[in-house]
């Protein structure tokens, strides 16, 4: 219901610090990697759907690990939803020079679908 649930407020901007996340295991304990980026969306689908392209450039594992992104279940359904966009059609725009890889590799994923 965590979907159905961003029904409820439209956010003007989120933002997501993945300075460090679990990579497997979570959200207390597990496998940790250090992406060292902050990601910000206008759209909640566009900015889960980068953050697990991110998470996926960093070896995660488990379900989320495979197949097209918006397939995963929990972006599958806040898209079916209307709660943003699928992972095709997000842009991803480095705010500075030294993120310009990151960026493109997240965006490579991401126009998997």
């Amino acid at each position: 219901m965590i979907a159905e649930a961003n029904l409820a407020w439209r956010p003007a901007l989120s933002v997501m610090d993945c300075l460090e996340a679990f990579v497997d295991g979570g959200p207390e304990a597990g496998r940790r990697a250090a992406p060292g980026v902050f990601l910000a969306s206008e759209d909640r689908c566009a900015l889960d759907a980068a953050a697990i392209a991110l998470l996926r450039l960093h070896g995660m594992t488990g379900p989320a690990a495979r197949g097209p992104i918006g397939e995963t279940a929990q972006l599958a359904r806040a898209i079916a939803l209307g709660v943003g966009q699928p992972p095709a059609s997000v842009a991803v725009v480095p705010v500075e020079p030294s993120a310009r890889d990151v960026a493109q590799r997240i965006g490579e994923l991401l126009a998997r679908g």
